[in-house]
């Protein structure tokens, strides 16, 4: 079971989006071509139902960052990124994922040192917590 959302959210991209894994990172990479970073950020905390005493379902927080030299190409990576994580549901690595929302519209957060454009989305990730 993996215990990182940022490292299942790239492997569901490279299985249902036929992405390249080597370059999808946890930070945006510096070479030029498309890149994708996948960012863990924190939820909520995780959600008790009555009668269990061990959490049922764990909210944590994820950004997902596109560069790419060309801008319109970036914002189309970011739009197909965002409806293939809105349909993130089921086991991923051993881990259930009961589903995926995105919290914003994918946005131009900033340009890199290069002037290439780089869009974010953020999105809140529901899955059933580690057993610890």
């Amino acid at each position: 079971m993996s215990a990182s959302v940022a490292a299942d959210a790239q492997t569901f991209l490279v299985a249902e989006g036929g992405y390249d894994a080597s370059r999808i990172t946890v930070q945006m990479m510096e070479p030029d071509g498309q890149a994708i970073a996948v960012i863990e950020y924190p939820g909520t905390g995780p959600v008790y139902s009555f009668g269990n005493d061990q959490p049922t379902v764990e909210e944590v927080g994820l950004q997902i960052q596109v560069r790419d030299d060309d801008p319109a190409t970036g914002r189309d990576v970011i739009q197909r990124v965002v409806h293939l994580l809105n349909t993130m549901k089921g086991t991923v690595d051993g881990t259930n994922y009961k589903s995926a929302r995105a919290v914003s519209h994918p946005v131009a957060l900033r340009r890199d040192d290069q002037q290439r454009l780089i869009w974010f989305a953020n999105f809140m990730m529901y899955r059933e917590p580690p057993v610890v």
